[in-house]
């Protein structure tokens, strides 16, 4: 989270101990229901890094949404909000059953995926595979850390361009270009019946894609 370069950590707090109670997750039906984080650290000045052990808290049955809320009411500066620029928080945990319906917790997020009514991963393109980490014919696997599951490396398909394949066109076209590396450079020439950047539609609406 990052504040106003105004505030200045050291200012609101007497020691590195008093941070572990600047910023805590507060349940928005509860606000007795506090979980602390377990650590915090201070980077680069303006940037507040906080570490939850969640496996600890007592979260309920049922409202399991909480708000990140900063104070310093809990230090000998008295109360102050700190007020985070441009930040609005909910984080909320999900049951077992809520898990096995969600694609993220199964799935590539990169891909953009959905379940199916089987609950396998469909996969937008150029991702394939059970779980959506490969890529099609003329991309290439990258390992990427996900902003969706914190810390989690996984696939992202960039344009191979020493290989690049009618893949990148969805196969309804070719491209103009095979001399491209990023995804957005690529200009495609569509086979009759399809249109947009990546042949990606149907040019006669009453069509339905992927067959127009």
């Amino acid at each position: 989270m990052i504040f106003d370069n105004r505030v200045i950590l050291d200012d609101l707090v007497d020691g590195l101990a008093e941070r572990f109670y600047v910023c805590s997750m507060i349940n928005e039906k509860d606000v007795h229901n506090t979980i602390h984080p377990h650590a915090v650290h201070l980077d680069g000045g303006t940037t507040l890094r906080l570490e939850f052990d969640f496996s600890k808290a007592l979260i309920p049955a049922s409202d399991r949404c909480y708000n990140l809320k900063c104070s310093t009411n809990h230090t000998k500066k008295g109360v102050e909000m700190i007020q985070p620029v441009q930040l609005k928080t909910k984080y909320c945990f999900m049951n077992q059953d809520e898990m096995d319906k969600d694609p993220l917790s199964h799935c590539n997020p990169f891909a953009w995926p959905k379940l199916d009514s089987h609950g396998a991963c469909l996969c937008a393109a150029p991702y394939t595979g059970p779980h959506c980490e490969e890529c099609l014919e003329g991309f290439k696997a990258v390992k990427k850390v996900s902003t969706t599951k914190a810390g989690k490396e996984h696939t992202s398909c960039a344009i191979d361009n020493m290989h690049l394949t009618d893949a990148v066109c969805n196969s309804h076209g070719t491209p103009k270009s095979r001399d491209v590396s990023r995804l957005e450079d690529v200009e495609c020439d569509c086979r009759e019946g399809y249109g947009g950047a990546f042949c990606d539609f149907c040019t006669d609406p009453t069509f339905a894609y992927p067959d127009c």
